[in-house]
């Protein structure tokens, strides 16, 4: 299936990816997410970690620096990917979830690096190695920086040219200076969310925690330096105000299942024989892959999809469609048109 402005949807990228364990940890992830708790997956399953070195103290604050250090998984909850042995197909399975924008990594501030620290402050959102400007995450870890900056110019190098070609790996961030044992942590979640009261409710709490952080930060910024912060609004404006894509519209769900009935109807009529290998052909690329993909993984969709409903929701943009409850939604089709014709109910 493609997305309605006709590009490949997740799914159908995977599909041709022609790999089902990757299929099975993006429905993995979908069932451990939990936003409003956790801002994404638990950070006890998985996480970013960063090692960090102490640049200054000034005042108030102290200044940090942060390096990526790579990702960590103790197994939790993905015992299934554990039990194979192999690291290095789940590593490649993650790299492969993240190079198709499936999944996404918020970098934050905690107050230390234990798993259920405190997030201080969000710092960046990731997506495919890259720093997406103008998410919330990125627009609160840009005046972060520019804060540190102002708080510690010169030396042997220009604090604002390193801002303004800061890389994912490393990051020079301000914190209170009570909170000696600060951590940069990165939070795996998923790209593609539900249209849920329980969505829109992070979104709204992770948007106060920007708005605050950004707050206290140019407060920092415009103190100690306000023609420095005046030269970087006009230098890089992008970086520093928050920005949102425009909405995309609710899916019609039920035309959707229309249009499969009609695809799978056509081939019934033209080809009863063949109705089912070529419709899983073009749909999941034939019926062993289908068997895999949906047989292997039936329960954990089920479970997963119960948490991905489509309600209304008004001010959250959804960034790509379909989720993995569309995924559910079509592979229970796909298995309801598996039974004999003789046994099919009419509709």
């Amino acid at each position: 299936m493609r997305r309605d402005d006709g590009q490949p949807s997740i799914v159908e990228r995977l599909r041709e990816a022609r790999d089902p364990e990757a299929l099975q940890l993006l429905v993995d992830f979908y069932a451990q997410q939990d936003l409003t708790e956790r801002d994404g997956i638990d950070r006890l399953t998985l996480r970013r970690r960063f090692s960090r070195k102490s640049v200054v103290a000034t005042g108030m604050h102290q200044l940090w620096q942060f390096t990526d250090e790579g990702q960590w998984t103790n197994w939790r909850g993905l015992e299934r990917h554990h039990a194979r042995k192999d690291p290095d197909t789940f590593w490649r399975n993650v790299r492969r979830l993240e190079d198709l924008g499936a999944i996404e990594w918020a970098y934050h501030l905690a107050e230390d690096d234990q798993p259920d620290a405190a997030l201080v402050y969000p710092v960046a959102l990731v997506r495919s190695g890259k720093v997406v400007p103008g998410a919330l995450e990125s627009v609160s870890g840009a005046w972060a920086t520019l804060a540190a900056a102002v708080l510690h110019p010169g030396d042997d190098v220009d604090r604002f040219d390193e801002f303004d070609g800061q890389a994912p790996e490393a990051f020079t961030l301000v914190a209170p200076r009570h909170m000696g044992e600060v951590a940069l942590v990165g939070v795996l979640r998923m790209r593609n969310r539900a249209w849920t009261t329980n969505t829109s409710r992070w979104r709204r709490i992770a948007q106060e925690r920007a708005q605050q952080a950004v707050e206290g930060f140019r407060r920092i910024a415009e103190a100690e330096s306000p023609a420095s912060v005046q030269h970087m609004l006009a230098r890089e404006p992008g970086r520093f105000t928050f920005s949102r894509p425009a909405d995309d519209p609710p899916l019609d769900w039920e035309e959707r299942r229309r249009r499969l009935d009609a695809v799978i109807d056509a081939r019934e009529a033209s080809s009863p024989s063949a109705q089912l290998d070529d419709t899983l052909n073009d749909i999941f690329g034939g019926i062993a892959d289908f068997n895999v993909s949906s047989t292997m993984l039936q329960s954990d969709i089920n479970s997963s999809s119960d948490q991905v409903s489509h309600g209304e929701q008004h001010d959250f943009p959804v960034v790509e469609k379909p989720s993995a409850s569309d995924f559910a939604d079509l592979a229970a089709e796909m298995r309801r048109r598996q039974k004999p014709a003789g046994r099919r109910a009419q509709r």
